[in-house]
């Protein structure tokens, strides 16, 4: 017995999406910015000897949030926050500091 089109269509696109961990971006090159540009309010790795104190989450805090995805950091990190820097990204770093943030999620 032969599957119908949209079986086998269905089939194909769950196939082809790719888990949290094949997202795009880099998340060493997503360390090195995050400890460049983020690491003024955020503690951003364990390696970071100053705790900047001045309320932002640690990007583990972010990792852990149940609600963040990629989408989420995405959309986050392309819209303006009164109490962040307007940070001019571009999307390869965008993809770069959304891989590292996520590579530091605790399963």
């Amino acid at each position: 017995m032969r599957a119908s089109p949209l079986v086998a269509m269905g089939s194909a696109l769950w196939a082809g999406c790719a888990p949290a961990q094949d997202l795009p971006g880099d998340p060493d090159a997503g360390s090195r910015l995050a400890h460049e540009v983020c690491g003024v309010c955020h503690v951003v790795s364990d390696e970071q000897f100053v705790d900047p104190d001045v309320g932002a989450p640690t990007f583990y805090e972010v990792a852990d949030d149940p609600a963040v995805t990629a989408l989420s950091l995405r959309v986050f990190l392309r819209t303006p926050h009164a109490t962040m820097p307007d940070l001019m990204l571009s999307p390869d770093e965008t993809d770069d500091i959304i891989a590292y943030i996520l590579s530091l999620r605790q399963d």
